[in-house]
């Protein structure tokens, strides 16, 4: 092929090819000029990320699409980008010539998600170098002080510090909220991107999606659960050179390579120093910052800066301490605070009477806030603790409840409460949340301690959150997804906190099997399936205890637990005799809508068994039901599974009719929110399906075509299990077809990750089969024969095994290609019979024509399947699989010495206008 002439003109923004100026985004232009640039170098997919988003945070989907766009901008030449499987992309040299050295897409965007800078860091610009210098050098360093020390501060700062040295991110993890050490991994891996469902033990997804990752992660607050983190940060360390650990503490891990830094007092100033001097003592200087902050303003009195110096010298150069006193101070002036204090702190004639350690010091400086605070202020501080994290103007009124008369006044009172350093804002995207720091709000929930207030308190953050699932599961799928997602994170600890509390006492059991259930949705879209699992578990067994049940709200439950076995166990028959007890129910209570989940659910287990017929069977009833009631969302629902279980089966053209109507109906804002609780967005599904029914009847090029607008639908609406369903059902089977091994390479990439991040064990034995499979296809039998047992081993293991004959077809040809003949026919004849038993005929001429290339031995037996082969792939319009096997029968044919009619069956296979060309 003639070498391709490429130009890309960087100041119009054009790509030239052979002399023509070809279409493409400027996001995928951008990509070029970055591989182009490269001069025949791989550049890393995380490069590529950050040069041509440099200011977005997004998600490695977009790239894949681009590259899909570039590749077929080039056509015939689409091989000059390669791709190197979990490394990146490499443009072939000389390839590409540049016009010029402008419009390079711009450098590094940070990565991560460190809260915004919102005051100085005063007094430790020695410790945030020394911390940064070590950070360089150690892996694990542990900043260990007392409570109120600035340790999470510190931590942040020189976090941010060293963002450009770490690709994949910094992190900030905060650990206060998390009672239960059984949640540290789940919460890290939410803060990493990697939680979703499946199987698998949560530590080993995290280990797992940071194992290639260049990374510094922050654990703030690791005192409550030290024993979980450390167990934690020593798995990760062990695999993961590239990550590094900022641990907060009061008290060192004990793990191996640990470097504990010990964060010092502020520098406090002599009580004789000068006026002039004393503001180049760190405790000073943030004492009189606070107190300007708040409007004072520092006067230079001798008696004055005596004050200040001797409150800062008592308070041991805490700089929590110093700042709740400087508050007062702005108030009162600092003579007063400073008298104040004596009594507190136990001074005589000026002076300390005995020292005092750090965290006496500080409880001391807490309860003298405290009690200069008026009573609707100690109320309300008290009653805010019940907060996991961070709160809203919104979740603070109601808390506080019969304090306040309205939104306004309780505005005033958290303004009052910052005002004494009691209080802080967190700015989250544009939202003003607020908080208690972790020393104050572990202060505080020691003095929640009259039963009544406390139970009024906690029912009131119920009551409060109950709003809140109501709110999110109204909005969804009305509003973007990645949107929605950032709005409602931050309830995910209260909702877990409040879970935590109710089922503690039996008192409480009702309100905890209500708030169970009005969080099923709400965990589900955060992919805290096995935690579902458990909250629902607990929930039906407390319902069970009261003799509460038979209710909608047991439905409710036993669906959603349902839901989460058929992600934890795949489609067992523990799963379907759950999804009977919904049905049960559900027709039961007159309650349509889970009459459908309960069905799609049976529906789901026995298609992804295998069993084609029983799925087309439970998927008419549901579309039956659905036609009854005028349930058009369930209606479009029905036509798709039934198109997807006829494909199955073998029907191609009628399942083609089926998802035709699904596309040409299905409007993405009225339907989307409505089907939500099915886990896949219902027309990327069908587009899916209807790509390979499209490759089953030979127009690959189509297929082709329709599998990359999934995907590239699949990446935009961030969902990994729409993501995962489009790869491993069309995106890599039909590249495959095509033998365009860059894509099916990319795609396995891409799966792989989403796979590893998220624990979704099913597809990733799916992509191992896939990789066995591409070996076969480019010749390396043995290679595939040894990759394939073990990874259908694990597919059979997950129980999703509609495509496990087909695998085994694959198998079976290895071994045969090998000249194991006898085996590979054995594994090719049950593979067979399976799906001949339970109707699973989409791969069925298939299987029967490997069965013939296992028969060397026996040409008339070769025959006889082939012509049976032909015969089922005709029937089902099967045109990919026909041409396969007539090529195979024309072979068998010559090499028997039937030339003639073999050329005959070759030349009516390529007049067929129906086959791929």
């Amino acid at each position: 092929m003639k070498p391709a002439q490429i130009f890309l003109h960087l100041n119009e923004r054009r790509l030239v090819i052979d002399g023509k100026t070809v279409a493409i985004g400027g996001r995928a232009f951008d990509v070029f000029v970055v591989l182009a640039s490269a001069e025949g170098e791989v550049v890393s997919k995380d490069e590529l990320l950050r040069r041509v988003w440099p200011t977005t945070v997004v998600e490695e989907g977009n790239l894949h699409v681009h590259i899909s766009s570039l590749r077929r901008a080039l056509g015939n030449h689409r091989d000059l980008i390669q791709t190197l499987s979990g490394i990146g992309y490499r443009l072939v040299g000389g390839a590409c010539s540049l016009s010029s050295a402008e419009a390079q897409p711009s450098a590094k965007a940070p990565v991560g998600n460190l809260p915004q800078k919102l005051s100085l860091l005063i007094g430790r610009e020695a410790e945030l170098a020394s911390l940064c210098t070590l950070l360089r050098d150690q892996r694990l360093v542990t900043l260990c002080g007392p409570g109120g020390m600035g340790k999470t501060k510190l931590a942040i700062e020189c976090a941010r510090e060293l963002m450009p040295q770490f690709p994949n991110g910094v992190w900030l993890c905060e650990l206060a909220p998390v009672g239960d050490p059984c949640l540290i991994a789940g919460t890290l891996s939410r803060v990493l991107g990697l939680s979703a469902a499946g199987p698998i033990d949560m530590a080993e997804r995290v280990v797992e999606g940071l194992l290639h990752s260049q990374a510094l992660i922050v654990l703030d607050n690791c005192e409550h659960v030290i024993h979980a983190v450390a167990n934690l940060v020593e798995r990760v360390l062990r695999v993961a050179p590239g990550v590094r650990f900022l641990l907060t503490t009061r008290e060192p891990v004990r793990v191996e390579g640990e470097y504990v830094f010990n964060i010092p007092a502020l520098s406090t100033a002599p009580e004789s120093i000068a006026k002039k001097d004393a503001c180049s003592f760190a405790a000073t200087r943030l004492f009189v910052m606070r107190m300007e902050a708040l409007g004072y303003r520092a006067g230079d009195s001798d008696a004055e800066v005596s004050a200040i110096v001797r409150t800062c010298r008592a308070l041991d150069g805490m700089p929590l301490a110093i700042e709740l006193a400087a508050s007062r101070a702005a108030a009162l002036g600092p003579s007063v605070v400073v008298e104040s204090l004596h009594e507190r702190l136990g001074w005589q004639d000026g002076s300390k009477r005995s020292p005092m350690p750090r965290h006496q010091t500080l409880r001391a400086t807490l309860d003298w806030s405290y009690q200069l605070l008026h009573e609707d202020e100690q109320s309300a501080l008290r009653r805010l603790g019940v907060f996991a994290g961070s709160f809203t103007l919104e979740g603070a009124a109601i808390v506080i409840g019969d304090l306040v008369a309205s939104r306004s006044s309780a505005a005033e009172i958290v303004s009052r409460l910052m005002e004494k350093s009691l209080v802080v804002r967190v700015p989250d995207d544009g939202v003003n949340r607020y908080q208690l720091l972790e020393t104050t709000r572990a202060y505080v929930s020691e003095l929640l301690a009259n039963k009544e207030e406390l139970a009024r308190a906690r029912l009131a953050h119920v009551d409060y959150l109950l709003g809140i699932l109501a709110e999110a599961r109204q909005e969804h799928g009305h509003i973007p997804q990645n949107k929605w997602v950032d709005k409602y994170v931050v309830f995910v600890d209260d909702v877990r906190l409040a879970l935590d509390w109710s089922f503690e006492c039996a008192s409480y059991y009702r309100i905890g099997t209500e708030l169970a259930d009005a969080a099923i949705h709400f965990m589900f879209e955060f992919s805290l399936i096995e935690e579902c699992r458990k909250r629902v578990d607990k929930a039906i067994q407390v319902k069970e205890l009261m003799k509460d049940g038979n209710d909608p709200m047991e439905m409710r439950l036993r669906a959603a637990w349902a839901a989460t076995m058929t992600f934890i166990e795949g489609p067992s028959s523990l799963t379907g005799a759950a999804w009977k007890i919904v049905l049960k129910l559900s027709r039961q209570f007159g309650q349509a809508d889970f009459e459908a989940r309960a069905l799609w659910g049976m529906w789901s287990s026995k298609l992804y068994a295998g069993n084609a017929d029983a799925a087309i069977a439970l998927a008419n009833e549901f579309l039956s039901v659905a036609v009854s009631r005028d349930d058009l969302p369930n209606i479009l629902m029905g036509s798709r599974i039934v198109g997807v279980s006829m494909h199955y089966a073998g029907m191609h053209v009628e399942a083609a009719e089926r998802l035709h109507y699904v596309l040409r109906t299905y409007v993405h804002r009225l339907h989307r929110s409505q089907t939500a609780g099915y886990q896949v967005d219902q027309a990327v599904v069908a587009n899916a399906v209807l790509s390979r029914v499209e490759w089953m009847q030979g127009n690959i090029q189509n297929a082709s075509v329709r599998s990359e607008q999934a995907l590239s639908d699949a990446v935009s609406g961030r969902h990994v299990m729409s993501l995962c369903y489009v790869l491993v059902e069309a995106a890599i089977p039909i590249a495959m077809a095509r033998q365009d091994f860059g894509s099916v390479e990319a795609h396995l990439d891409r799966l792989f990750r989403e796979t590893r991040r998220h624990g979704l064990r099913v597809w990733d034995a799916w992509g191992r089969c896939f990789e066995a499979e591409m070996a076969l296809v480019q010749g390396a039998s043995r290679k595939a024969a040894l990759a394939m047992r073990p990874a259908l081993a694990d597919l059979q293991r997950t129980g999703f095994t509609a495509h496990f004959p087909y695998f085994q077809g694959c198998l079976g040809l290895a071994l045969a290609m090998e000249g194991a003949n006898e085996e590979g026919g054995m594994i090719a004849k049950e593979a067979y019979e399976q799906v001949s038993e339970y109707g699973a005929a989409w791969c069925k001429s298939e299987l029967q024509r490997v069965l013939a290339r296992t028969m060397s031995e026996d040409p008339q037996g070769a025959e006889v399947n082939l012509r049976q082969a032909v015969s089922c792939a005709e029937s089902q319009g099967a045109w990919y699989w026909w041409s396969r096997c007539i090529a195979d029968l024309a072979s068998v044919l010559a090499r028997n010495g039937r030339g003639d009619e073999s050329d005959a069956l070759l030349t009516l296979a390529a007049r067929s206008k129906s086959l791929p060309g």
